[in-house]
């Protein structure tokens, strides 16, 4: 799967990486053709395969559409099937629209098992107390997403992400991360508030197979896309409180 020899070296990289800076990347941590198989697969379900305009319970799956509020991410993590949640501008949500986030991926695409199941995902939350079982995973699909969630904090997790296309430039909308930000007061929400140079900023232009994690209680955004450009990313969740 990965091309690294050494376990307990690479976990103790990444997470004396987080504790320092917050953030953490490596390249060729999944498998490049692994990474297309499953993009190609979501990218395909998504486009053609369901109705993006109503929220419908099928077979596999649930689809929710933009306007359905009454089923929040502990709802969908819970679920004993995939959950494809088609975020919009609606409501109070002016961002992310046509932004699709699918939680508990594995159920519908079976490689992911693999990714989800790593020994390194296990070994980092095993050091956080946690226990991998009660770990959530995602998957992010942006189409020409152009409207995105600006610099922003979430509550204290780890989240940890693979890149499964190529994020070959800015028109992909690589995710970014201010480095050290996570040791910042809690109480500062916006960025322009928090002194830091624009230089320090990282933006992940990496090709797929791309492991990148980072403490989401420090500045992070994805960039807006170009029209007509692709980002799937599998996406690991740690909670920490």
């Amino acid at each position: 799967m990965s091309n690294f020899k050494n376990l307990n070296d690479v976990v103790k990289l990444a997470t004396d990486s987080l504790q320092q800076n917050g953030v953490f990347t490596m390249e060729d941590f999944f498998d490049k053709k692994l990474c297309s198989s499953i993009s190609d697969k979501v990218i395909n379900l998504i486009d053609n395969k369901i109705d993006k305009k109503v929220t419908k319970e099928y077979d596999d799956y649930w689809v929710l559409d933009p306007t359905d509020e009454n089923r929040g991410s502990n709802w969908m993590d819970a679920q004993s099937k995939s959950v494809i949640n088609l975020r919009g501008n609606h409501g109070q949500v002016t961002y992310d629209t046509g932004f699709c986030d699918i939680f508990n991926p594995q159920l519908l695409f079976e490689e992911l098992n693999e990714l989800k199941n790593h020994e390194f995902f296990k070994t980092v939350s095993r050091m956080c107390n946690k226990n991998p079982d009660d770990n959530y995973c995602n998957i992010y699909y942006n189409d020409g997403i152009t409207d995105t969630r600006g610099w922003h904090k979430d509550a204290p997790m780890i989240k940890f992400f693979v890149y499964l296309t190529d994020v070959s430039s800015e028109e992909y909308g690589p995710y970014c991360y201010l480095p050290k930000s996570h040791l910042s007061n809690y109480g500062i929400k916006q960025l322009e508030d928090y002194p830091h140079n624009e230089n320090d900023i990282i933006k992940f232009i990496a090709p797929k197979g791309t492991l990148i994690g980072s403490y989401q209680h420090g500045f992070h955004r994805g960039l807006p896309q170009v029209g007509g450009t692709k980002r799937v990313l599998f996406v690991y969740k740690i909670y920490l409180n």
